[in-house]
């Protein structure tokens, strides 16, 4: 979950903490239908977490596709947040029709889809209604991005042509 953050982002975290915050997200993935997003922005608790932080947290679980990261932060900076430090790996993953996850694979495999499992750090905020404006920009932004890469490689190709042509 955490093999590409650097380490100087990880050193002094609670190993304990930090396990309980991939399974978590793995847990929150569970279920997720295929063409869909799964997103949600806390604060943690204690009580519900197990931990405290002075930021709050964007995760989000979608098929794995490129401007996923880029996308987000920017909303995030449009939202007057900082954004502190991103985890994002590529789970290979095995679903069923209803979108339940039944295993995690090797991401050499030829099984499965690649998701992007992405957690933000952002500026701590407790606003409900700036949390929600939040969550409103991220989902929509999260809707753009799919619907952008849907054909940006056939478009690319197009562009590329026309360079050749009039070259």
């Amino acid at each position: 979950y955490f093999a590409h953050v650097p380490v100087e982002d990880l050193r002094g975290r609670s190993e304990k903490i930090m396990a309980r915050v991939a399974l978590d997200h793995l847990e929150f993935g569970a279920v997720r239908r295929k063409g869909r997003s799964k997103l949600r922005i806390y604060n943690p608790t204690t009580e519900s977490h197990g931990y405290e932080s002075s930021y709050t947290f964007i995760e989000m679980i979608n098929e794995d596709m490129p401007f996923l990261v880029d996308s987000v932060s920017a909303a995030v900076t449009r939202q007057g947040l900082g954004v502190h430090i991103t985890v994002h790996p590529i789970v290979a993953v095995v679903r069923d029709a209803k979108g339940k996850l039944e295993k995690i694979t090797d991401s050499d495999a030829n099984e499965g889809i690649r998701e992007s499992f992405i957690r933000i750090a952002v500026d701590r905020e407790t606003d409900p209604k700036r949390l929600k404006l939040l969550e409103q920009e991220v989902s929509r932004v999260l809707s753009d991005v799919r619907v952008t890469v849907r054909d940006w490689q056939k478009m690319r190709r197009k562009m590329e042509e026309t360079r050749d042509l009039l070259e």
